[in-house]
């Protein structure tokens, strides 16, 4: 097994995941902010490279020496990284920036249905009736979000835009989740989290030049460069943390930091954003938390803590 740093008693990882969620309700404040000024890849871009330090900052202060990495292990990060910051992340914040952050939290909540589906398929891991049903109720309250309740959205095709760039996110994140399930015993989860942003940085860094990103540096206010810092350092150190607990609580009891963030973001959203909150939001939310918890109850206790759950943003 590999090295987690000191351990932490059940009642600290509780602590820790609600902080966790906290953070990650506020990455959605920090996106809007930031993606006023600079382009998603931009802002992918600047979070990777910047999270790099950070994180080989973390590494090395939770381990005695440097973990050893072989030049054969490259491929496991190359993999986490285009299936995590490279296409998840840069395609959420295009996401978020053609729709609610009410809207994406929503339907970034259907990610563990996703991983229940990818499973099945790669992993032919069985999928109980009672799995099948909650992917259908979660489906609905994704109906439920992008029509905003009504059918008159759908039949004139007045939706957000970023809500399928969300979703499509979603399906994405499923390999990178189930994939790092299958290497998470090989490294740390910091370790593991280090060595995909390297790569991530290295790759994001020249695809940002498409968007110019320099134009933006007039428009560039304290409030951008917070939210960038924010992005690139607790939401980024948060997902470590998020496996700490993991590692000492339930999968099933983590998961409820999950199921909070839309319910965290519809606050955050209503008070900070302005953005209107609807019974089809709150219903919608309600709806798709159901279905994801019956949709990734497990059909044998062993596969409880097995499970991934957590979003990567």
């Amino acid at each position: 097994m590999a090295p987690t740093g000191p351990h932490i008693s059940e009642r600290k990882a509780y602590g820790l995941l609600f902080l966790v969620s906290l953070i990650w309700a506020g990455n959605f404040l920090a996106a809007k902010v930031a993606l006023e000024v600079v382009g998603p890849l931009t802002l992918s871009a600047l979070r990777a490279a910047l999270a790099t330090g950070v994180l080989l900052w973390y590494v090395r202060f939770t381990h005695q020496t440097w973990p050893s990495v072989s030049a054969g292990d490259l491929r496991i990060f190359v993999i986490l990284a285009l299936s995590g910051l490279v296409t998840n992340t840069t395609l959420w914040y295009y996401g978020m920036h053609r729709t609610l952050a009410i809207n994406a939290a929503i339907l970034g909540a259907m990610g563990p249905v996703f991983v229940a589906l990818l499973s099945a398929t790669w992993l032919k891991e069985r999928l109980s009736r009672l799995n099948l049903l909650g992917i259908l109720v979660s489906s609905a309250g994704v109906v439920l979000t992008v029509t905003r309740g009504s059918v008159r959205a759908l039949l004139d095709l007045d939706l957000h835009p970023g809500d399928f760039y969300i979703l499509a996110g979603q399906g994405i994140w499923a390999v990178y989740s189930v994939y790092a399930r299958q290497v998470s015993r090989q490294f740390s989860p910091a370790v593991i989290t280090a060595g995909t942003y390297i790569v991530s940085a290295t790759l994001l860094v020249p695809l940002s030049l498409i968007e110019r990103p320099w134009t933006a540096l007039p428009h560039v206010t304290a409030g951008t460069v917070l939210a960038i810092l924010y992005a690139a350092s607790l939401v980024t150190v948060s997902h470590v943390w998020f496996y700490r607990g993991l590692q000492v609580v339930s999968a099933a009891v983590a998961s409820l930091t999950v199921n909070l963030l839309p319910f965290e973001v519809l606050l955050v959203s209503w008070l900070l954003l302005g953005e209107p909150v609807t019974w089809a939001h709150v219903l919608g939310a309600m709806v798709v938390i159901a279905g994801v918890v019956l949709a990734t109850r497990p059909s044998e206790p062993p596969a409880l803590r097995e499970q991934g759950v957590a979003p990567r943003r």
